[in-house]
């Protein structure tokens, strides 16, 4: 069993084989909950959410209204949080979208009542896919032996 883990392939197929079941366990608990971690450094805010199979992440800068909007804490963590609590796009919000594509979206706006914020969104496929892909080439594919033969000629 102990010759299993020897070598950095497998040492490394193993931690990114982890890396990427954490982050399958969160894309499963996105479709069913949505969590939300906000992290104040003054003068602004940052959101990550995680929700309908991405990672969203915003950045709010407007420090006046920052500091009526959130609670003196630096950092705290809304779980269950309701999905999508605003809709990126129709009537009801004011989204300039740099590039959308595939599930990734980039761009910035402002929700009715709410203060101008950065948005970007990465589906959770798109770092899934590859660490399981990367895993499992680390950990399936042999290592090639140079051949040792040394020939000496006179």
């Amino acid at each position: 069993m102990g010759d299993v883990f020897r070598g950095w392939r497998r040492k490394s197929g193993v931690v990114t084989l982890v890396i990427a079941l954490v982050l399958l366990g969160g894309w499963i608990r996105s479709s069913l909950v949505a969590d939300q971690l906000f992290y104040r450094v003054a003068p602004s805010t940052q959101i990550i959410t995680s929700g309908n199979g991405v990672i969203e992440w915003q950045l709010i800068t407007d420090v006046a209204s920052v500091e009526s909007l959130f609670v003196k804490e630096p950092m705290f963590w809304i779980s269950p949080f309701s999905h999508r609590v605003y809709v990126f796009d129709g009537a009801e919000t004011t989204w300039s979208w740099r590039w959308q594509w595939c599930g990734f979206d980039c761009g910035e706006g402002r929700l009715p009542g709410s203060v101008p914020r950065c948005v970007c969104t990465i589906p959770y496929w798109f770092a899934v896919l590859p660490l399981t892909l990367l895993s499992a080439f680390l950990l399936l594919v042999k290592r090639q032996v140079a051949n040792p033969k040394i020939v000496v000629e006179n």
